[in-house]
Formats: structure tokens, C-alpha cells, sequence
């Protein structure tokens, strides 16, 4: 497993540290919890991808498009188109969180 991502500290402006604490609470918990669930269950199934595929460190975090490209196309014929987007969208908010660019293209 990889350690967490880390959290992004750059901000456009200055925040007190009330507001920041309750941005911090509304990322945190602006999904339900069967989201949540769902989505964590994507990053480990991404995780346990490019462990499998050896991708190296630098392509991981924050994903590139190609290992999401190829991480998509590794479940075709096994699931889904519509899961496969579900996955796509844990990974996304895993990088929104994290404050991490996201890479998107009209392939993914």
C-alpha cells in the first residue's frame, strides 16, 4: 500500500483557522458513506493495478492519464462500462481532496 497522498497547504488567500477546519470537515465528509466505500474500494483496486503492472512511483501520484487509460481498459470484458466510470470517479475524488491535479481526457 502507499501512504496517504498529501494534502495540498497552498490556499489563494489566507484562511482563519475556524474556516479552514471546516473545509477540512466538509471535504472529509462530503460523501455518504457508501460512497466512501465504494471509492476506497477503487483506489484499492488502482493500487493493487499498478503493483501488479510495476508502474513506476512517478506515474502513481498523481495518476497519469496512460495508468488510467490502461487501469480502464484492464477490466474490459470483466465489468461494466458504468463501473468501470464509477472506479474512474473514486480515483478522481481521491485527487480533489488531496488538492492533486486530475488527469482528464476525453479518453478516460
Amino acid at each position: 500500500m502507499l501512504p496517504p497522498p498529501p494534502i495540498s497547504t497552498s490556499t489563494p488567500c489566507p484562511l482563519s483557522p475556524e474556516t479552514k477546519l471546516k473545509l477540512q470537515d466538509a471535504l472529509d465528509n462530503s460523501l455518504g458513506p457508501s460512497m466512501t466505500c465504494s471509492y476506497r474500494y477503487a483506489v484499492h483496486l488502482f493500487i493493487a493495478f499498478f503493483e501488479k503492472e510495476k508502474i513506476p512511483s512517478h506515474l502513481r501520484w498523481p495518476a497519469d492519464e496512460f495508468v488510467l487509460c490502461a487501469f480502464a481498459a484492464s477490466h474490459t470484458g470483466c465489468l461494466t462500462g458504468g463501473t468501470v466510470k464509477g472506479y474512474l470517479a473514486g480515483i478522481r475524488a481521491l485527487h480533489i481532496t488531496h488538492n492533486a491535479p486530475h488527469q482528464r481526457s476525453i479518453r478516460l
